[in-house]
């Protein structure tokens, strides 16, 4: 089995997520005892948060870096990043490793070609929905039609991720208004919702949806356990 590097602290919410996702897999795996190894590099959130909002990408991408690059040294076979949004510099970072990145975007694109769905509804932070990076990627690898949400409805998104998600606070309330944007977005065509925000499987799951989610998360850690084994 493979070493998975594992870029996290972004939150550290989502990297306890894809802790447990990834050994829960190896013990159905390896039926018991077996778990996965993980090197984890968590990254201090508060900083990157700062870089983001001041739009100095130049020095979140240097801060990645500097991680990815401990994670080879400390013996990584491949890396995984535990956030969609930190994916916006991926392609900056890639050429400076030796060890391969396994992408979310790649990931989640896979899945919805495979589910057959042409016109889904991507949620996330404020970067993931309206820049280009993520939107304009998953859509030529999967071939359907991403949607976003209204203006109003992005900021009430990235303002619940932020604000309260990464806090570790769930709110009913937060959870029902989530749940009023997927209907919208259903109105709109949408067959499908990405939550893609590692963080937003917090809050919802396929139960509260009427259209079929695509949990960035579980998505991501299967796609990683399989590579581990060489799959």
């Amino acid at each position: 089995m493979k070493t998975i590097g594992i870029i996290g602290g972004m939150s550290w919410q989502s990297s306890v997520e894809y802790y447990i996702g990834l050994n829960e897999l190896s013990e159905a795996y390896g039926n018991g005892f077996s778990t996965v190894d993980i090197i984890l590099y968590s990254i201090n959130f508060n900083e990157i948060e700062k870089l983001q909002s001041k739009g100095d990408w130049e020095g979140v991408k240097e801060r990645v870096l500097s991680a990815a690059l401990n994670l080879e040294k400390a013996g990584a076979d491949f890396l995984i990043i535990a956030s969609n949004t930190i994916h916006k510099i991926l392609p900056k970072i890639k050429g400076n490793l030796k060890i391969p990145f396994i992408s979310i975007i790649d990931a989640i694109a896979e899945e919805i070609k495979g589910k057959r769905i042409e016109r889904v509804a991507l949620f996330g932070t404020r970067f993931t929905m309206e820049e280009d990076f993520y939107r304009k990627e998953l859509g030529e690898k999967s071939g359907a039609d991403i949607l976003i949400p209204e203006k109003e409805d992005r900021r009430k998104i990235d303002e619940i991720i932020y604000n309260e998600l990464t806090k570790n606070i769930i709110k009913k309330e937060s959870k029902e208004a989530i749940k009023s944007i997927i209907n919208k977005m259903r109105e709109k065509g949408a067959k499908g919702v990405i939550l893609g925000c590692t963080e937003l499987p917090l809050i919802i799951s396929q139960e509260d949806s009427p259209v079929h989610v695509f949990n960035s998360t579980e998505i991501h850690i299967r796609k990683s356990f399989q590579f581990s084994l060489g799959n």
